[in-house]
């Protein structure tokens, strides 16, 4: 992931990374609407085995390789000197007080950003059928394709830290209101309106990354940017979780629209700019 991430911020001018990042993040999105459709097609309708559905899944895989050796073509890194050889020390040196800040905004955020099956798991609880809550499920992806489209091309002329401080709200707003409504049909209408987030922050958040460290550090940057996410995922999880529990679910979902909140606050400290 991380060395994907560097990738795309090398090959593309930085005027255009959050168009870039957003078209990345739509199209990986759309996998996940039409992969799952072709396997179910293959299996329901060709009869075609699980074994043999597992196998063909293997060609897009094999052909994405070709395409990446043959036609992707990267800058010849220098030889390190010195203490210069990339690295994290390296990053926490040469990289102002912005990144470090946007790692600690972010780190907070992820603390709050539980698994998304608690949302599934709140539509099911408010007696949405599961047929329903899988449907929602594909019309989610759907609105997070454009919306990861758009954002990032936003992102370009409105500036990152504005799109994500805009994404990190509507993630708060929308916790906000699965602790509150027990409505079926407003519950979907939230849930949809979730996608907006992903579209407004991912691409976002991945050019700012690129924007705000120096060129020959992105791949150890993005590596940073990743490994702040892994942290905070798992007791993001295990936190809202026990507090369901222990509290209640409203309790749950307050707690991480007010991470977010804080968040948004942190990131504020960062310096706006064309990030």
């Amino acid at each position: 992931t991380s060395p994907r991430d560097a990738l795309i911020a090398d090959v593309t001018i930085p005027e255009l990374r959050g168009t870039a990042f957003g078209i990345h993040r739509a199209m990986d999105h759309a996998g996940a609407v039409v992969g799952p459709l072709v396997a179910a097609m293959l299996i329901g309708l060709a009869a075609t085995s699980l074994k043999n559905v597992f196998l063909l899944a293997a060609i897009p895989s094999v052909a994405v390789m070709i395409i990446l050796v043959a036609g992707v073509k990267e800058t010849p890194r220098p030889a390190p000197v010195g203490d210069h050889a990339p690295g994290f020390g390296s990053l926490w040196e040469e990289t102002g007080g912005d990144f470090k800040v946007f790692l600690s905004s972010l780190l907070v955020f992820t603390l709050g950003n539980s698994t998304d099956a608690f949302l599934l798991l709140r539509m099911t609880d408010a007696g949405i059928p599961a047929a329903g809550v899988a449907l929602l499920w594909s019309a989610h992806h759907l609105v997070k394709v454009a919306a990861t489209y758009v954002g990032g091309r936003l992102s370009d002329r409105v500036g990152r830290r504005r799109m994500i401080l805009l994404g990190w709200t509507v993630y708060a707003a929308v916790y906000a209101a699965f602790a509150l409504v027990d409505s079926r049909a407003w519950l979907v209408i939230v849930f949809l309106a979730y996608g907006l987030y992903f579209g407004l922050a991912e691409p976002s958040e991945k050019a700012l990354v690129a924007d705000l460290v120096p060129a020959h550090l992105r791949g150890t940057a993005f590596g940073c940017f990743n490994g702040v996410i892994s942290i905070g995922a798992l007791p993001a999880s295990l936190m809202f979780g026990v507090i369901w529990k222990l509290f209640g679910v409203s309790a749950a979902f307050m707690t991480g629209a007010g991470l977010a909140a804080v968040a948004a606050v942190l990131l504020l400290r960062v310096s706006p700019g064309l990030s």
